[in-house]
């Protein structure tokens, strides 16, 4: 049969006479909300949905990380990050380890006059869905002072949320 969405063949092993059980669908990860559309859907439409579903969630997650870490500096900042997460450092500095050691590094920089806002240009996944990278631009004012920089993260999805595993800014 042909996928309702996109008009190409679906793939079914029902409609082509197949072992059901042994079908592309029993090993594929749907998105929440599908069209009900009486037809079985392709996997190209059923990766596109899924893909558009979660980048989505990223594009909340990376505005609730902001929000988060507007509203309680360093700890609304480090709760986002898994307990091994990792900030990469600038030039020769180690790099920042660990969930505590994130916050207690950011609750000095969000101390005083520290703003920082960011948005997703660019979202990716891994083909498990279980990893994404989001890149964008960000803007950042301190002590009145205006500066505009890119940033990469490297989110992990545990139990439907997304924590940040790598986060880098320059």
């Amino acid at each position: 049969m042909k996928c309702p969405i996109c008009g190409n063949d679906n793939g079914c092993h029902m409609d082509h006479g197949k072992d059901p059980m042994k079908c592309w669908c029993h090993n594929e990860q749907f998105p929440k909300v599908l069209p009900n559309a009486g037809v079985c859907i392709c996997i190209d439409c059923v990766k596109e949905l899924k893909t558009k579903e979660l980048r989505e969630e990223i594009v909340e997650a990376e505005k609730k990380f902001m929000l988060d870490a507007l509203k309680s500096g360093g700890k609304g900042w480090a709760k986002h990050f898994f307990e091994d997460g990792v900030m990469v450092s600038a030039s020769k500095n180690p790099n920042i380890v660990g969930r505590s050691n994130i916050e207690e590094t950011m609750t000095k920089v969000f101390d005083g006059d520290f703003k920082l806002s960011w948005a997703p240009d660019l979202v990716e996944f891994s083909d498990d869905y279980s990893l994404c990278y989001s890149s964008g631009r960000y803007e950042r004012s301190m002590n009145g002072e205006l500066s505009y920089g890119k940033y990469l993260t490297i989110w992990k999805r545990i139990d439907e949320e997304w924590f940040v595993k790598l986060d880098i800014g320059n």
